[in-house]
């Protein structure tokens, strides 16, 4: 099986790429596909092209899922660990409207990623574990010296007992972070939510007029859950979002919430129409990072923990829906997906 004719050092890349490279035009139909993807599928562009996707076999028919939903809302769309024709893959659907097309890209979903979240999980909670010990010894020590030295000095073992609070705090937070669990499962209105991480964001930072700009859709359907988690969440994003426009001349956040028709859900998950998308126009994150983006420990902050987002990746799952973003210079977004309630009352 060969590839197409090429007619372009692009053209000419893609073809040595070792793994499947597809792409499709806003009609939906494939035009172009490397020797990898025709033999990992089975199937030539000739067949392809006059057959359209139904040609594919069913055990390879879920990589039109990405795609589809990348044509139709105009963004890139990535599917990790999807299970499918007796393997599991990462797929990534990069939409450019200059061409009108879409390039799926298909890379093996290594166990690694997965081994590495939970080695991450275990790493903190071991390191947790030995910790607490030491630290409540080191408490206890410096309440006693705060009794026993003269008053001018007593300030150092209070500076002492904070900080190992401090730590303790983080040690907890490492401990819990695979650990937290809903507390309330009831209806919960997405706009409200937002509104009240925007109040608790207000009150610990001091934000520039104009800052941040909010569109929310007043029919939004109501998700369920625990409306203090995702409050959180939204929070978190907000936070990231403020620490990446630090040094951005004119700094955007975009807070929306909007009703995705289009989303299918992933791996068999029931679909997750209610959208929470938090956007900036910072730098963008790094593509170092954006693989692991939501493994415990990965941060770019120069003193951050590396939690954040794994915490909200967490509460996302938690809730039946899942955390996305698409992320170029000058323009990240975050999107918080979830299932609408099943009795269908609205978030007026």
């Amino acid at each position: 099986m060969t590839g197409t004719t090429l007619e372009h050092p692009a053209q000419l890349a893609a073809e040595a790429l070792p793994f499947p490279l597809l792409v499709f035009s806003d009609l939906k139909r494939v035009l172009w596909l490397n020797t990898a993807a025709q033999e990992w599928l089975g199937i030539s562009l000739k067949r392809l092209s006059k057959d359209g996707v139904n040609a594919l076999h069913p055990a390879y028919a879920r990589i039109t899922e990405p795609v589809f939903q990348s044509i139709d809302t105009g963004q890139s769309v990535i599917v990790r660990d999807c299970e499918m024709a007796g393997g599991r893959y990462d797929l990534s659907a990069s939409y450019d409207h200059q061409a009108g097309a879409t390039t799926l890209c298909v890379l093996p979903s290594a166990p690694s990623r997965r081994q590495e979240h939970q080695a991450a999980l275990g790493f903190g909670r071991m390191l947790a574990h030995e910790l607490k010990n030491p630290l409540a010894s080191i408490r206890g020590a410096a309440q006693l010296l705060e009794r026993a030295v003269p008053e001018p000095d007593r300030d150092l073992p209070q500076t002492i007992i904070e900080d190992v609070d401090r730590i303790t705090s983080l040690a907890n937070r490492w401990s819990s972070i695979g650990d937290v669990e809903l507390q309330a499962e009831e209806p919960v209105n997405l706009n409200r939510v937002c509104v009240e991480a925007l109040e608790r964001l207000e009150r610990g930072a001091d934000l520039a007029s104009g800052l941040i700009v909010e569109q929310f859709d007043p029919s939004l359907p109501q998700g369920r859950g625990d409306a203090l988690l995702l409050q959180q969440v939204v929070l978190n994003l907000l936070q990231n979002a403020l620490d990446a426009l630090v040094d951005t001349a004119d700094p955007k956040i975009r807070v929306e919430t909007y009703y995705d028709a289009l989303d299918r859900g992933v791996e068999g998950s029931r679909p997750a129409p209610l959208v929470i998308a938090v956007r900036d126009n910072g730098p963008g994150v790094a593509p170092e990072l954006r693989a692991s983006l939501f493994t415990p420990f990965v941060t770019s902050k120069p003193a951050g923990e590396g939690l954040g987002l794994s915490f909200c990746a967490r509460i996302a799952q938690l809730h039946g829906g899942r955390l996305d973003f698409d992320s170029r210079e000058g323009s990240t977004s975050f999107y918080l997906k979830l299932p609408a309630d099943r009795r269908g009352t609205h978030g007026r």
